[in-house]
């Protein structure tokens, strides 16, 4: 799990969304050995564009998205963040921990992860 640091406008939201699909998807892609030249050739994108999406550097369409969970013969719902997730990284925890976090995750657990998230978010 990789945590995003958060503003409160519409446009990092959205960047937190698609990096947080991007990296769900580079994960389930690399859990079934595939790289992403084989991804993409298995729906008709070039390789870049796949790395761009696992970086969140483009936002793929609902229709992509689906493309991909085929192809990675999974549930959809797989590739997208809960709604607890979702919320948690678009929190209003400041940006002093969020570097602090991200800095020193370095194999944290993600329950312990989520576990320092709330009460950094207690705090505040």
């Amino acid at each position: 799990m990789y945590i995003y640091r958060v503003d409160t406008t519409m446009s990092d939201i959205s960047n937190n969304l698609y990096l947080s699909i991007g990296h769900k998807i580079k994960e389930m892609r690399k859990s079934r050995g595939l790289g992403q030249e084989e991804l993409a050739n298995m729906i008709s994108l070039s390789r870049s564009s796949i790395s761009n999406i696992e970086s969140g550097k483009h936002q793929p369409s609902v229709f992509v998205i689906y493309e991909i969970a085929l192809a990675l013969d999974c549930e959809l719902n797989n590739l997208l963040p809960s709604i607890k997730t979702y919320r948690a990284n678009n929190s209003s925890i400041g940006g002093k921990y969020f570097e602090l976090i991200n800095s020193k995750y370095n194999g944290m657990s993600t329950k312990s992860l989520n576990f320092l998230k709330e009460i950094l978010h207690d705090d505040e």
